[in-house]
C-alpha cells in the first residue's frame, strides 16, 4: 500500500511538472505568446508607419492631380515640361514677369 502512494505521488509530481513547463513554454513562443506579440507589435509600429507615409504620397499624388486635370496650373505644367524634355537645368530659378 505504501508503495503504491509513493507510486502516485510520483506520477503526480512528474505530471504536474510537465503540465508546467508546458504552460510555460506556449506561453512565450506559443501563437500568443510573449514573443510573438512583440513581433506583431514591430510589425504593426512598422505597418502604421508605411501607411503614413504612402497616405502623404496619396495627398501629394491627388494635388498634381488636380493640378492638371480640374483647374490647370501652367506653371506646373511649364515645371514638368522642363523637367521631362531637359529644358532647363536642375534647381533652376524660374522669374515670370508680366507686362500688363
Amino acid at each position: 500500500m505504501k508503495r503504491s502512494k509513493i507510486f502516485n505521488l510520483k506520477k503526480i509530481i512528474i505530471i504536474n511538472v510537465i503540465l508546467t513547463v508546458y504552460f510555460l513554454v506556449n506561453a512565450l513562443t506559443g501563437d500568443k505568446g510573449y514573443f510573438s506579440m512583440k513581433k506583431k507589435d514591430k510589425m504593426l509600429h512598422d505597418l502604421t508607419v508605411n501607411e503614413s507615409v504612402l497616405l502623404q504620397k496619396l495627398e501629394s499624388l491627388k494635388l498634381k492631380n488636380t493640378m492638371l486635370s480640374e483647374d490647370l496650373n501652367l506653371d506646373y505644367l511649364d515645371e514638368k515640361y522642363r523637367e521631362i524634355f531637359v529644358l532647363g537645368k536642375r534647381n533652376e530659378v524660374l522669374y515670370i514677369i508680366n507686362e500688363k
